[in-house]
């Protein structure tokens, strides 16, 4: 598994403390209870994160601790998705927006607030498609050495 060996770039923490009886458990229901959740099309361009399986971003189930659960080490990922617009194709489509506008009316110049509800109109209507970037962090802990290693990237 390339998780656990070859070269990598991580960063180690020491967890401590003891570990109680019911790890494992308390592990996979923490896990699926952050696990990541696809967001509503309405969200705008804010944040949505939770935790995935380190083998595949689209799995989000724990409950099967021989799929994440590797003698002492557990092994996850923190997907994090964030919508954003490409900014200079965006520019340009709104600059043919304000034109076409201004050419319907025969104006030479666009009211600030029309200009501004052009924007948000067109802002929307290209949030509702996939305009996601997404990252993975991966990590683990290896129990009973009480390290916590994360993230390497994807």
């Amino acid at each position: 598994m390339g998780v656990l060996s070859g070269a990598m770039s991580v960063s180690r923490f020491r967890v401590v403390g003891e570990v109680r009886e019911g790890w494992r458990e308390d592990y996979r229901d923490r896990l699926n209870e952050l696990a990541f959740k696809e967001p509503p099309h309405d969200v705008g361009k804010e944040e949505v994160e939770g935790w995935v399986q380190v083998h595949n971003l689209l799995d989000t189930d724990f409950t099967d601790f021989n799929r994440w659960l590797y003698n002492e080490y557990a092994l996850f990922a923190l997907r994090v998705d964030k919508k954003r617009l490409p900014a200079k194709l965006f520019k340009a489509t709104l600059e043919k927006k304000v034109e076409a506008w201004k050419k319907e009316r025969d104006l030479e110049r666009i009211p600030a607030t029309v200009k501004t509800d052009l924007k948000e109109a067109l802002e929307a209507e290209w949030l509702q498609r996939d305009a996601s970037q997404r990252r993975v962090h991966r990590g683990g802990v290896e129990r009973e050495r009480g390290l916590a290693r994360a993230p390497w990237d994807e």
